[in-house]
Parts: structure tokens; sequence; C-alpha cells
């Protein structure tokens, strides 16, 4: 079965924030995870069986339809002792959570098993994963502040992975701010 990731994509100049210190942290410590993978913040990952795509690309067009763009605010960094993993911290975590919620309920995606799926709590920008011997290093490597940046999430993307191959987005679902609808009472 193949693997789907929800992610919003950052702007180019968080993009590029971020790409700058994988490079930076990957001439100190070493290659590692993630290190040329392209930056996204994600909101959910979950297996599904391919003959349900088509229904969770339609339930995915009219959730996100709903849902209106907001201001998303990189603020310093951030580890995950758990998966040995440096991160970019993301703000607004209570628009995030309630984004994630949303895309989950009014999707295909709440149909599948608890053990098929992993809804993402804390909104970051994954510098490096897994660090196993270098974690501590790069702990020390990152402690200084960084300047804050700006970026809006007006779309979710969702990608697909089948196994040993490279991520392909399947569709890009804009925000467009309409109207839930409504059920009428006779």
């Amino acid at each position: 079965m193949p693997i789907y990731h929800l992610i919003l994509s950052p702007s180019h100049p968080v993009e590029n924030v971020v790409n700058y210190y994988k490079s930076w942290l990957g001439r100190r410590i070493g290659d590692f995870i993630a290190r040329y993978s392209k930056p996204h913040v994600t909101l959910a990952m979950f297996q599904m069986n391919v003959r349900k795509e088509i229904g969770l690309l339609h339930s995915m067009k009219l959730a996100a339809a709903e849902e209106t763009p907001f201001s998303l605010y990189t603020h310093g960094f951030g580890f995950f002792d758990s998966s040995r993993t440096a991160y970019i911290q993301v703000e607004e975590k209570e628009r995030f959570e309630r984004l994630s919620f949303n895309l989950h309920e009014k999707t295909a995606i709440s149909l599948l098993p608890s053990n098929c799926k992993s809804i993402v709590q804390v909104p970051h920008l994954t510098i490096a994963k897994n660090l196993t011997h270098t974690f501590e290093q790069a702990c020390d490597l990152l402690k200084h502040p960084i300047e804050t940046q700006t970026f809006t999430a007006s779309a979710v993307t969702l990608l697909k992975k089948n196994k040993q191959e490279k991520s392909e987005i399947l569709q890009v679902f804009p925000f467009l701010s309409k109207p839930s609808p409504q059920l009428t009472l006779f």
C-alpha cells in the first residue's frame, strides 16, 4: 500500500532558510536523513489502498475549499528526542491543530484504522532526523536564535509514495474560504 503525506509548503524565502540550515549542519556533522528533502510542514501521514484514492481526492477538495488561508511563523529550533530530530519550530499551533482536525474529520482519512494513520501534533520544518550518533552535537550547534520568518498556508498538498520511490505530488488543494454546506430543514 502506498504512503500518503498531507503537507503545507512554505514560501521560497522560508524554504531557503531551511535549506541553508540543512546544508550548514551537514557540513558540520556529515550526511543525514532529510538533508536533501524539500522543506514542508506535515499535517498527516497515512497508508491507504489505492482503490480509495478517488474518494480521498474528492473529499480533500471539498474539505480544503472550506479552509481560509492563514499565516505561520518560524520561531527558533526545536528537537524531538524520541526520533532524534532537529527542526525549525512553527508557531500558530492552535490554527494548525484545527486545520489537521478538519482535514482528518471531513475526508476519507477519518475512515482509516488508527494504526494506518498518524496526525502530526507539532508543526515543524525538519532539518535532520534519525541522528543516531550526532544528535547531541546537532543540538549544540543549533542553540543560537534565528530570525523569525513568515509564510502563508493557502493550500494543502497530497503526496504519494510507493515502496522504493520518490514522493510524487498527487494534487494541491487550495484554501478557498467557502462556507460549509448546510443541511436544510423541511
